[in-house]
């Protein structure tokens, strides 16, 4: 047996696919490679919205090694293929969200028999889309396959009382954040994220219609692949405001190029009716961007305590027009110091930290400890 400890890393989309999740699992995996563990990702060979585009069976991005196997459906339902006995060259098994995919892995563990760790991002209940058929889903199948996990990771404390609704205690380790490297110095507003249904998007160009009534346009950026396919709909929607001098359509931005439209803004804006834990936010505010944002569980939870003035409700665009100007005239330097001062908490070596106590503890009772085999590692690597 190699001194390595293996950990498999298995999620729906993965890189070239952008999106919260994918960034957190690339993120985790380069804090492990440092801690010495040998990570690696198991994804499915094609993009959810770019379905004709088959995907490498194995690849190597980053470092890492990135392996995809076929399905059959689409985002909403996915029927994988694989063999879970595949599982057994790893010593754990890491789960990303509550889908399908989770379920077959955890149901098929008395097959592989290693540990399964299980981190929520917000389960999927991220549109109102089928709510009574996701809750009984939930309620049943989830409850059922989520007990064969070893440990649940809840990225927010609603996400943790979702999982206490089934049966499950769940430990609470908030998501990190890779930090942006300067602080954003222009007076321009800025939505970073896929556009997606439930990140409501188009309420954000009402938004920016509603200040142009007022008198006082702005410039608003959005920026983020089209997930949906909603780009028609909201050039549409751009158009019927008059906002076509005010509204950018980027699409995706390499982060070289995000990083230099950041500095031509200051504030963060974000319409979305569901977020797992609102990472996109918490990385604006680490370049000093201000928030404005939907009222939601996960924004609530972050910033309703220390900026309640930061938070609104899109769906009256006028009244949300009129508070923001009331924000803008009262940010300062000082403000904008405090919200990247509040990011920088989110640390990915501190949540990296986390989660390896966690593996420690379920591997603790295995052939060789993983404070053996990681302090094996550790002295190879720093050789």
């Amino acid at each position: 047996m190699s001194d390595t400890l293996r950990i498999v890393h298995v999620v729906r989309q993965y890189d070239p696919m952008q999106g919260g999740i994918e960034s957190y699992v690339k993120a985790l995996c380069a804090q492990q490679r440092r801690q010495g563990l040998d990570p690696s990702v198991l994804t499915l060979n094609r993009i959810f919205h770019k379905p004709q585009t088959r995907l490498p069976e194995r690849e190597v991005i980053d470092g890492l090694v990135v392996q995809r196997i076929p399905f059959r459906g689409n985002r909403r339902l996915i029927v994988p293929f694989f063999n879970p006995m595949g599982l057994r060259d790893y010593d754990l098994v890491h789960m990303h969200a509550i889908d399908q995919l989770c379920d077959m892995v955890c149901a098929s563990q008395f097959m592989f028999r290693r540990p399964i760790v299980v981190t929520t991002h917000g389960g999927f209940f991220h549109t109102p889309a089928l709510a009574m058929i996701k809750r009984i889903y939930f309620q049943t199948i989830s409850r059922l396959t989520l007990n064969r996990a070893s440990a649940v990771i809840a990225c927010s404390s609603s996400d943790q009382q979702m999982m206490r609704r089934i049966g499950i205690e769940a430990t609470l380790i908030p998501n990190a954040v890779v930090s942006w490297g300067e602080m954003a110095t222009g007076p321009d507003l800025i939505y970073i994220g896929r556009l997606a249904v439930n990140k409501q998007v188009e309420k954000l160009i009402d938004f920016a219609g509603a200040l142009r009534r007022r008198g006082c346009p702005r410039r608003l950026h959005i920026v983020g692949d089209d997930f949906d396919q909603m780009t028609p709909a909201l050039v549409a929607r751009i158009r019927q405001h008059g906002v076509a001098d005010d509204v950018v359509l980027h699409g995706y931005l390499s982060r070289d190029d995000v990083q230099a439209l950041l500095r031509q803004c200051r504030f963060f804006v974000s319409a979305s009716r569901y977020e797992g834990f609102g990472m996109s936010m918490i990385e604006a505010m680490s370049a000093g961007l201000i928030p404005f944002v939907q009222v939601n569980d996960s924004f609530s939870e972050l910033i309703g305590q220390t900026r309640p003035h930061s938070l609104t409700d899109f769906a009256d665009p006028d009244r949300a027009a009129e508070q923001f100007v009331r924000l803008e005239d009262s940010v300062t330097e000082e403000d904008q110091q405090q919200v990247r001062a509040f990011a920088l908490q989110f640390s990915w070596p501190e949540l990296a930290n986390k989660v390896l106590l966690i593996y420690q503890k379920l591997l603790s009772g295995h052939r060789r400890s993983l404070a053996a085999r990681l302090a094996a590692a550790q002295e190879r690597s720093a050789c």
